[in-house]
């Protein structure tokens, strides 16, 4: 058990390296960037690249025309929306063109697949969540409470690392599933709702056949 225990420990530590050499990789390019480079990448390119990233481990309605964009729009963070564009010259989403859009007034929203709120806009975060609910677009934000007020990825910054948390309900709210890999590597998960009544289900199923073995009742 205990040796399961560790495989298991160690293969989330190897993916959640592995996602952050991705970010890296993205980040070295703009390294030399004095807008966005400190000493490194900066904690914006590193953002960039995982919002870029989150688009390829979410469960996304199929579009009306697979040739149809995907679509990032970004709210209150101009280093964050430069960095995206770059990334939107040379790569594309599940084989969709990446369009990258900053929106200035949540009148201007659109239907874009993710929609990122800058620090500088918390105060919106709310209204945005409302506004979101059941339309298959995935929230970030970047606020301590992020979650709280109804963000499907939150960015933190621990040990001088660009982390984020993840709420379950917030995405099945807007219709979305995320991959066991983006989970796995979060820093942290709020898992009630349907994946949490799913654990509960098969732990449940796991007792009753534990229990009629024990009884005799099942081989």
């Amino acid at each position: 058990m205990m040796n399961k225990e560790c495989r298991t420990q160690r293969a989330t530590r190897w993916q959640l390296i592995c996602l952050q050499v991705l970010c890296m990789l993205w980040c070295l390019t703009w390294a030399s960037r004095p807008a966005l480079a400190q000493q490194g990448a900066a904690p914006e390119a590193v953002k960039a690249a995982f919002l870029y990233h989150f688009g390829s481990f979410i469960d996304w309605p199929q579009p009306a025309k697979p040739s149809n964009a995907f679509e990032i729009a970004v709210l209150g963070d101009e280093a964050v929306f430069s960095a995206l564009q770059h990334i939107a010259q040379e790569k594309q989403v599940k084989g969709r063109p990446l369009n990258v859009r900053r929106v200035d007034r949540l009148d201007d929203l659109g239907a874009p697949q993710i929609v990122f709120v800058g620090e500088n806009h918390q105060k919106q975060l709310a209204r945005l969540a409302d506004r979101t609910r059941s339309k298959s677009m995935l929230l970030v934000s970047d606020a301590e409470n992020g979650l709280r007020q109804g963000a499907a990825i939150n960015f933190l910054l621990r040990e001088q690392k660009v982390r984020f948390e993840v709420s379950i309900p917030a995405a099945e709210r807007a219709g979305l599933g995320m991959s066991s890999r983006l989970l796995n590597v979060a820093f942290r998960v709020e898992k009630t709702g349907l994946y949490q009544r799913a654990i509960e289900t098969r732990y449940a199923a796991i007792c009753v056949r534990v229990a009629c073995r024990r009884r005799g009742w099942a081989s």
